[in-house]
């Protein structure tokens, strides 16, 4: 059984204060697992959550210094879900980084991320951008080939100046050389998160995704709404903590802490560990985990 299944609970005498979004170098930051976890213990933070991108490889790291360290930590992941061809993101808290169904999954999409960049490459060649995937490819780098990835080889040939601009005029959801990442629907990857023993959390929905969206995601089975994010405007969040009450969902948030990629630092945005219990309170049963 994994250590965290057994893992003290979140310490009331710490600060009540938890950071549910943060990303190392396994995915797209540029901090080591634990980095993040002692960047959390500076802080004294009450608990931090690992959610990288589509891969589970930094929790073991992040759990050993959280012992080390004596931080509350919650091992998460942060999963790419595609609803009417749009990607959205579900954040997984307490999945078994060991579940043979999500490992199934991760190796595809780690699959299909080389034939992704060569697709991207592409695009950008009917906008008169040049960029051989081995550009991408031959950089050495930890974690899951992404857009950044992409973004940063095209500020190495000058093609843009920063990856900022690589994402503005390219790269984003709606961008000339967008292309969709294999991706389970919302609901299935719901479900999954579920089935490997976490609870689910709809990630920076921001202005875009309206009630109706929302409400569907809920009755698939949906946990928790990041109400807390960098950037929302007070209204956005109240908008988002009213809507998680009025559908019985935990109010989640984080920094979305990326290290030197992102100008947020971990920690930047918090909930209160109230919110960590309530999500505690609906795991699944039978997950074995021992709170």
């Amino acid at each position: 059984m994994p250590s965290w299944i057994t893992q003290r609970p979140c310490a009331m005498s710490h600060p009540k204060r938890a950071d549910l979004h943060t990303h190392s170098h396994f995915s797209d930051g540029t901090s080591s697992p634990a980095e993040v976890v002692g960047l959390a213990a500076q802080l004294q933070l009450g608990a931090v959550a690992l959610t990288d991108h589509d891969t589970v490889a930094g929790l073991a790291q992040a759990e050993e210094e959280a012992r080390r360290l004596d931080v509350c930590f919650i091992p998460g992941i942060e999963l790419t879900a595609d609803h009417s061809e749009t990607e959205r993101h579900i954040l997984g808290y307490w999945i078994d980084p060991g579940s043979p169904e999500l490992a199934s999954l991760l190796e595809r999409m780690e699959r299909e991320r080389r034939g992704r960049v060569g697709r991207i490459a592409e695009k950008l060649g009917e906008c008169g951008v040049a960029l051989d995937p081995e550009e991408v490819f031959e950089v050495p780098h930890q974690g899951v080939l992404g857009r950044m990835h992409v973004a940063e080889a095209l500020c190495r040939r000058g093609a843009t100046a920063n990856v900022n601009e690589a994402f503005a005029r390219y790269l984003r959801d709606d961008g000339p050389a967008y292309v969709p990442k294999y991706a389970l629907t919302v609901a299935e990857t719901i479900a999954l998160i579920h089935r490997a023993g976490g609870v689910a959390s709809l990630a920076h929905p921001g202005g875009e995704v309206d009630r109706e969206e929302i409400t569907g995601f809920a009755q698939a089975g949906l946990d928790g709404l990041e109400a807390y994010y960098p950037g929302y405007a007070s209204s956005l969040r109240d908008r988002y903590c009213e809507l998680a009450r009025h559908l019985s969902l935990v109010a989640t948030g984080g920094s979305d802490y990326h290290g030197r990629r992102k100008d947020q630092g971990l920690g930047a945005m918090t909930v209160p560990l109230e919110a960590v219990e309530r999500l505690k309170a609906r795991l699944p049963t039978g997950s074995g985990r021992s709170l």
